[in-house]
């Protein structure tokens, strides 16, 4: 029995491509007698299933593209990690606006920090617009 490393970025999403389970690929085991598994041309799995042991891939992205194994932007988080993340990111926080070139930093920890756009109301202050134009009208 042979056993087989596929190198590509941990944070990547995967499913199983048996039994559903879903995970990063850096969950994913060492593929077993990968020789046998593929086939010329074919898919190259992120890994093994650690629940079942079949292939596990990584999850495509909207437009039906395999997720590029690849760093995306500066911060290097591409693909469909820095989609799922910036996801994340926009559902637990709502009140905050946040792009899509947004800078991820991948912590220690079991998360990750995201750039955002905070709004601050300038009515009823020194910076208040309104009130800066009616004085210069005047």
């Amino acid at each position: 029995m042979s056993e087989c490393y596929i190198q590509c970025d941990d944070h990547l999403p995967v499913k199983c491509d048996d039994c559903d389970w879903t995970g990063t690929a850096g969950q994913t085991d060492m593929v077993s007698d990968i020789q046998e598994r593929l086939t010329p041309g074919g898919v190259v799995p992120a890994g093994q299933c650690p629940e079942c042991g079949a292939l596990a891939y990584l999850i495509e992205d909207k437009g039906g593209a395999p997720t590029p194994a690849d760093p995306g932007g500066d911060d290097g988080v591409g693909g469909t990690a820095r989609e799922a993340i910036l996801e994340m990111a926009r559902e637990q926080h709502d009140s905050v606006e946040i792009g899509r070139n947004a800078e991820i930093s991948m912590g220690d920890e079991n998360g990750a920090y995201v750039s955002a756009w905070v709004w601050v109301d300038f009515s009823d202050t020194a910076l208040d617009k309104r009130t800066a134009v009616v004085q210069e009208a005047a």
